[in-house]
């Protein structure tokens, strides 16, 4: 599990190499960028998947616990994967605790709420609702999503979930 104090730290580190730019009344390609992320967070799971084009590339790169170098995806099956995560993990809610962006990154720090509602990871649906804290890097390119790394506790997941 991420710890608050871990990631104010990974948000102080991050911070200190935020280059900031004079103010104009253009929004900046960083404002854009968080304002998308927000956006998706806001959309119910449906509402997700029938405006996935407008904000993944047609190709993202992965980075996961199973794949820290990576691992291309067209956006097709990214799709697929978050319908199947959608169909066993349902009533999502996601809560943006923190965010901020600088330059083609945002990076959130995400409470995940939902319910086991069919088999996920060799678990029979339960019904549990279960709680998580989620920590995502996005990096951006022409105004859609191009790479994402991403950080959750999938053994507290486990232990919610389970019998």
């Amino acid at each position: 599990m991420i710890s608050k104090s871990v990631f104010r730290a990974f948000l102080m580190m991050c911070v200190a190499s935020v280059v900031f730019l004079q103010a104009s009344d253009a929004p900046s390609a960083s404002d854009e960028n968080l304002q998308l992320v927000h956006k998706l967070f806001s959309l119910g799971d449906q509402e997700v998947l029938a405006q996935y084009e407008a904000f993944f590339s047609d190709t993202v790169r992965v980075h996961s616990g199973m794949e820290p170098q990576g691992k291309d995806i067209t956006r097709d099956e990214g799709k697929k994967i978050d319908e199947g995560r959608m169909a066993c993990l349902s009533s999502r809610e996601w809560k943006v605790l923190y965010s901020f962006a600088s330059e083609d990154r945002v990076v959130c720090y995400l409470e995940f709420h939902g319910a086991h509602t069919g088999e996920y990871m060799g678990i029979p649906a339960t019904g549990k609702e279960f709680s998580l804290p989620v920590m995502v890097i996005y990096r951006f390119q022409d105004g859609k999503i191009s790479e994402v790394w991403s950080s959750w506790d999938k053994h507290a997941l486990l232990l919610q979930i389970s019998g």
